[in-house]
């Protein structure tokens, strides 16, 4: 079983963009030390390092964590709405059932990252790095993914409905039963991916790299797709999307 370093009291290291240290903080509780990142914030250019610290039971929501090193931290069902983690590592990080409704995460590292649960709805996460991060049944309802790395993730049955996904790589990635209503996926990188069984009624798909997707079962009703791109997915979607003015065109006699 993975193991979170816990420390009574937390000793919370400062450190500036280089990860140079700084100074340490001393806290006894993880109530004392959530308090005092939400209401005092570093200068600019410098950070906190909380990696490997189980911080479940803490309150961040708002915080002020840009550049923070997090990586395998436990944060668990932790409240971070609206929280600044603009460049944060959390690499490997438990983020399970946690609050991200709103935060920044512009530039993040995610990789690995159990993100199982969360509930993401209009978070910032163009850039952000979340290849292989496990992301099932998490709520990213109207958030921006705009150009992060994807590849690998686990998104299946998560809530992406009006999700930006715009030049996002999600080659291999799993949205296997995902609900992704309007959806924008234009310019994507869906190379072997998996949408079977996903609802993506007008999704638009257009200029998206599907070569290789499986789109066996999905219901795809209202999906904007030029009919080439289809041509090199696999499998049979259960509602076949319109057929384009492009093709009905070139088929007329």
């Amino acid at each position: 079983m993975e193991m979170f370093k816990q420390q009574t009291p937390f000793d919370v290291t400062i450190i500036d963009s280089s990860g140079t240290f700084l100074g340490v903080m001393e806290f006894s509780t993880v109530s004392e030390l959530c308090r005092h990142i939400r209401h005092h914030g570093l200068p600019e250019g410098q950070a906190f390092c909380l990696a490997g610290l189980d911080l479940r039971g803490g309150y961040l929501r708002q915080a002020q964590l840009a550049g923070a090193d997090m990586t395998k931290c436990n944060l668990e069902g932790v409240c971070l709405s609206g929280a600044d983690l603009t460049g944060a590592n959390l690499e490997d990080a438990n983020l399970n059932g946690c609050s991200l409704k709103g935060a920044g995460l512009r530039g993040a590292l995610l990789r690995r990252a159990r993100l199982v649960g969360a509930g993401m709805w209009w978070a910032d996460l163009e850039g952000t790095d979340l290849e292989e991060a496990d992301l099932r049944h998490a709520n990213l309802n109207g958030a921006c993914m705009e150009g992060a790395n994807m590849s690998g993730a686990d998104l299946g049955a998560a809530a992406l409905a009006w999700t930006d996904f715009e030049g996002t790589n999600l080659e291999g990635a799993s949205l296997c039963d995902a609900y992704a209503r309007g959806s924008f996926f234009r310019g994507a990188d869906m190379r072997g991916a998996d949408i079977s069984g996903a609802f993506l009624d007008g999704a638009d798909f257009r200029t998206a790299h599907l070569a290789g997707t499986r789109i066996d079962k999905a219901d795809m009703r209202g999906v904007h797709v030029v009919s080439a791109q289809l041509r090199g997915t696999e499998g049979t979607p259960a509602v076949a999307p319109p057929v384009m003015a492009e093709h009905a065109e070139r088929s007329a006699p």
